[in-house]
């Protein structure tokens, strides 16, 4: 197609630098003339663009995705909770705190979790590569992703990486609930996954809480000993104050030290025996095992893949061709009017260029003859 007539710039100063300027402005009468004078070009682009990307995504294997959600039980009973004594200024008790959502999503994104996950023996048996090999027996990861490397531990990495990618995970703040997705080729292995990170969240939450209540077992029995001695003081002041004071009702001030004493005596045997019951049961929570996560849904095989989004993928494969076109078309024609207008410029570009594809194909290996 030839290329569009543009108006002469007219001679003279009569229009003066506001018409200069008009005339070589390119107004939007004109770009519409270069679009559709071009219109080939873009039609051709998005349409291609378009085509492309469908036999991509019909080609292309299919995925399959198992979700799993969950949520968390709420926060174990902390010692200011199980005594209901405050602790005293600048002490900060041991305690099982609340872990938010985005913990969780964190903790499925960690490389210590992910290792774990990609190192465990997998017992695939459908269709999970490109070529459509049955697999059998416990494989990991990175036997099945068939991620070569002269290196085992750059093939592990390299299965983190991938194992990474394949998982996406969604959390509600308002209701609390955690949704992660594993997606592979298999149906089978995308479920074994998901229940392998529900297990493995599982023992990393119950690890880190026997290890709270064990800290906090060792801190509530030396705060025992040091309040039983405390207590054993007090008793022994109510028992000297007795003995020394047989009839004490007749004095207001003996009355008034008695009371104080037998306060004393009272407060510590309160905390004694809140502490007592603190420390049984951080006992009892250091030697948990039931699971802290409670599952709403657990992860399954699913039978019918993931759906390919085909007219998404077409509207935006076609919005990115005409945006593609629209640039080609402009270029196309801002180089044939240079060539009109300003010869001498296009015949320097036209020289310039071949000397950079010269210089580049110098750069590119050379075959030898016979290979």
């Amino acid at each position: 197609m030839s290329s569009m007539r543009w108006p002469a710039r007219p001679d003279g100063d009569g229009m003066g630098e506001n018409g200069q300027h008009m005339v070589e402005q390119l107004s939007v009468i004109r770009l519409m003339n270069v679009l559709l004078s071009r219109r080939r070009v873009i039609v051709t682009t998005a349409v291609v663009a378009l085509s492309a990307t469908l036999i991509v995504a019909v080609v292309a294997p299919r995925s399959y995705s198992s979700t799993v959600s969950f949520l968390p039980q709420d926060r174990s009973p902390s010692l200011a909770d199980l005594t209901g004594v405050v602790p005293p200024a600048g002490l900060v008790l041991p305690g099982f705190s609340d872990q938010s959502s985005a913990f969780y999503a964190d903790l499925l994104q960690s490389e210590e979790l992910l290792r774990r996950a990609v190192l465990a023996d997998y017992d695939v048996v459908d269709d999970v590569t490109g070529g459509g090999a049955r697999l059998g027996g416990a494989r990991t990861l990175v036997e099945i992703f068939e991620i070569a490397s002269d290196d085992p531990e750059a093939g592990v990495e390299r299965a983190v990486q991938r194992l990474r990618k394949a998982i996406s995970t969604r959390t509600n703040r308002e209701t609390g609930v955690i949704r992660y997705t594993v997606t592979t080729r298999s149906p089978e292995l995308s479920r074994q996954i998901a229940d392998l990170l529900m297990r493995l969240i599982n023992e990393f939450d119950l690890e880190r809480r026997r290890a709270q209540a064990s800290a906090e077992r060792r801190f509530l029995a030396a705060r025992l000993d040091s309040v039983r001695a405390d207590a054993r003081s007090a008793e022994n002041r109510l028992a000297g104050f007795l003995e020394r004071n047989r009839n004490f009702r007749n004095s207001p001030q003996l009355v008034f030290d008695h009371d104080r004493l037998q306060r004393d005596v009272a407060f510590h045997h309160q905390l004694l025996t809140s502490l007592a019951e603190a420390f049984e049961r951080a006992r009892i929570m250091e030697v948990r095992n039931t699971p802290v996560l409670t599952v709403m849904d657990h992860a399954r095989a699913r039978r019918l893949p993931d759906p390919r989004h085909l007219p998404m993928k077409g509207a935006l494969a076609a919005l990115a061709g005409i945006v593609i076109g629209i640039g080609t078309a402009l270029w196309m024609e801002f180089v044939a009017r240079s060539k009109v207008v300003e010869p001498e410029a296009y015949d320097e570009f036209v020289n310039l260029q071949r000397e950079t594809l010269s210089g580049v194909r110098g750069l590119l290996p050379r075959r030898r003859k016979g290979e």
